[in-house]
């Protein structure tokens, strides 16, 4: 259970400034800096996220959950404006936006966190009219640094 743990927080989580994920071996040391016990009567998963939150406290690696890359389109109408303020805000960044005279078109980074907040808004403020798919589930750097 313990390597599993490990295993789900190196899926999970990136380097904040290479954007690269950490191997096993140094998430499981970063976890016996914690002193961790694992808990076999809790689920791997939610271990694993209890984790990268003492890890983030306790700054014991740079890690930060890996970000997700979505595309959100809904027809242009009057509440596009109003939604897409709203949305800003949950974005960690921008890739591409886009207006045209009948859709309104974003691909973005969000924290996985705040994809069920952006999915509600969409379904509440566009009346079920807006569609948000998931383009990448962990945005990471893949292969070599070029130094």
């Amino acid at each position: 259970m313990w390597k599993d743990i490990a295993n789900i927080v190196t899926d999970n989580c990136v380097n904040p400034q290479t954007k690269r994920p950490y191997t096993v071996t140094m998430i499981e040391k970063a976890m016996q800096d914690l002193h961790l016990s694992v808990n076999t009567k809790r689920s791997s998963k939610s271990q694993a996220l209890d984790v990268i939150k003492q890890l983030q406290e306790k700054q014991i690696l740079p890690i930060q959950r890996a970000q997700m890359r979505i595309r959100l389109t809904m027809p242009q109408s009057k509440e596009t404006k109003k939604i897409r303020e709203k949305l800003h805000p949950l974005v960690t960044s921008i890739e591409d936006e886009d207006f045209d005279s009948t859709e309104y078109e974003l691909i973005a980074l969000v924290d996985p966190g705040k994809y069920r907040v952006i999915n509600e808004l969409l379904q509440t403020e566009a009346k079920g009219k807006g569609q948000l798919e998931i383009m990448n589930l962990r945005e990471k750097e893949e292969g070599d640094e070029k130094f």
